[in-house]
């Protein structure tokens, strides 16, 4: 998997394609063609969860504890 920081410049380089509404780039030297905007999307929500999965801490169990006296 990529790191962080290469899978954020590809997800904006995504989001660039999109609002553009340019449907193939190169980048590596490779070429890479979306059949649809539809396409683009799906590859721009994998990337987002990708990074959101790099990028999640792990949290602790909170309570909450109520005392009362009567």
């Amino acid at each position: 998997m990529a790191d962080v920081a290469t899978m954020q410049a590809r997800l904006e380089a995504l989001e660039e394609l999109k609002a553009s509404g340019v449907l193939s780039t190169t980048y590596e030297g490779k070429k890479v063609e979306y059949r649809s905007m539809s396409d683009l999307n799906m590859a721009i929500t994998s990337l987002e969860n990708k990074i959101a999965a790099a990028t999640r801490t792990r949290r602790g169990a909170v309570g909450v504890i109520h005392f009362s006296r009567g």
